[in-house]
């Protein structure tokens, strides 16, 4: 099996064909929900957005995310929108299976988290939309969903991108997956690279070289640079984690690139040591090892 062959296998065990039409079905339950509760009253409308709309899904985690947009007359303010749409979800879904978020209400249904993003429209015939933002320093968050949807679910490296989100989550890094996704697509754009192996060689490079100060523009408000909602301590283990790659790699170690330990590697000859040693203690477990 060539590298290649053997990341495109890692990508196949992470598939979520089989599971893609309930967690459809899901979705459009609580949004069929949401819109015909509002309806009555608002103006409302939904986009579907996430990593299932984006088409970067994993098995191991997967986002459903649901827009649910206002016109721009409809609630006094935004924090008064999140609170009725966090409101009626408890009382559909149960206060235990409902929690605020950043910019969401994740709910539990069937199983699936469920994100749902209270928006309000900034001009009623636009899909710019104004979030209400969890945080102290400010309130208030402009996005487009539909443009962060469409900016990536046609991007021709969907496949780097998910290696990229398995390696994260296997090695419990936490950087959000729209500042992942933005990455790959600004450090292939003036990329040609052949084969997945090189592509991921090449994203453990980049992430070395340029994780300290790179700059992720949100495609839908220049103002936002998502890089900088990123903790610098988050930061510094995907580069520590890429250097170990990197290594893994050079040794032609591939499982170790994507197993769950702490990524290290060692060439063969210091690994064949190291086994004799614990071989040994295993079997004297008191004995001195010079």
């Amino acid at each position: 099996m060539t590298n290649h062959e053997y990341l495109k296998s890692i990508l196949d065990e992470e598939k979520i064909d089989h599971t893609v039409e309930e967690t459809k079905t899901t979705r459009k339950e609580v949004k069929d929900f949401l819109v015909d509760y509002y309806k009555k009253e608002k103006t409302v409308d939904h986009i579907y957005a996430g990593s299932i709309a984006k088409g970067t899904a994993i098995k191991s985690k997967y986002d459903i995310d649901i827009g649910i947009s206002f016109n721009n007359e409809d609630f006094g303010t935004l924090k008064e929108m999140f609170d009725d749409v966090k409101m009626t979800l408890e009382k559909e879904y149960g206060k235990s299976n409902t929690r605020e978020q950043n910019v969401s209400i994740r709910i539990e249904k069937n199983g699936h988290d469920i994100d749902v993003v209270p928006c309000r429209k900034i001009k009623n015939d636009d899909t710019k939309v104004n979030l209400y933002l969890n945080r102290k320093d400010n309130n208030s968050l402009q996005s487009n969903l539909h443009i962060h949807v469409d900016e990536i679910k046609d991007f021709s490296e969907l496949e780097t991108i998910k290696l990229l989100k398995i390696w994260k989550i296997r090695k419990e890094i936490k950087f959000k997956s729209f500042g992942l996704e933005l990455m790959v697509k600004k450090a292939f754009e003036k990329q040609n690279i052949i084969g997945l192996d090189n592509k991921f060689k090449y994203m453990m490079e980049y992430i070395t070289d340029n994780i300290d100060d790179i700059v992720l523009i949100d495609p839908s408000n220049t103002n936002n640079n998502i890089a900088e909602t990123i903790k610098e301590a988050h930061k510094d283990r995907m580069k520590k984690y890429a250097k170990r790659a990197l290594k893994c790699i050079e040794n032609d170690s591939w499982e170790n690139v994507f197993d769950t330990s702490n990524g290290q590697c060692l060439d063969k000859e210091n690994s064949d040591v190291l086994k004799s040693v614990f071989s040994r203690i295993a079997a004297k477990p008191y004995a001195k090892v010079n």
